[in-house]
């Protein structure tokens, strides 16, 4: 097949086929982890056609584990969807509500603290993207890790918390002040 027959099929209305469309491949070999592109929602955001996915995909790597291979229509509406979301987060300075996602989660207790810490994992580069909109600051206020829980909390204008805050509440600040007295040592770490 031709560029020029892809680039006519991808530019499509795949409404009239009858059977959905599907990206099987990624032109990348083997599934490596690696660390996404700080906004690379933004730019999944911004497809609009076939060709447009086609480019991210063979650029990032297959965006569902489908075993039919992604669903061209069902992600340019994902694309849609978020295009819409960062414009509503946009203009009103806030996360819109409701979507709800199938994430993998990981409980560990910290031994320092006796607390058990949430870690979340997504299982497909869709769901990454989804999280990385979700975890993106949204105006002034940036997400900062708590120096005695390390839970994870916003802080800056619009939120509870001054922008240079380093305890996600008024108690693990007062915990960690009195471990920090008990134990001079943490008094050097970072």
């Amino acid at each position: 097949m031709s560029e020029a027959e892809l680039k006519e099929i991808l530019n499509m209305d795949f409404a009239d086929f009858p059977d959905p469309v599907r990206i099987r491949g990624s032109g990348k070999r083997g599934r490596r982890r690696k660390r996404i592109a700080q906004d690379l929602y933004r730019e999944f955001a911004k497809i609009d056609n076939g060709l447009a996915l086609l480019n991210f995909i063979t650029k990032y790597g297959r965006l569902t584990d489908e075993e039919g291979g992604d669903d061209v229509e069902e992600l340019l509406a994902q694309a849609r969807v978020m295009r819409r979301d960062i414009a509503w987060a946009d203009k009103h300075k806030r996360h819109p509500g409701g979507a709800v996602f199938d994430l993998g989660a990981m409980v560990s207790l910290n031994l320092r603290t006796g607390r058990i810490t949430r870690t979340v994992f997504p299982r497909t580069l869709l769901q990454a993207l989804w999280l990385q909109f979700v975890y993106t600051p949204i105006g002034a206020g940036k997400l900062l890790k708590c120096k005695y829980c390390d839970e994870e909390f916003w802080a800056g204008p619009g939120t509870k918390r001054r922008a240079d805050a380093k305890f996600c509440s008024p108690k693990c600040q007062v915990l960690f002040n009195s471990l920090k007295r008990s134990n001079p040592q943490l008094e050097k770490r970072k």
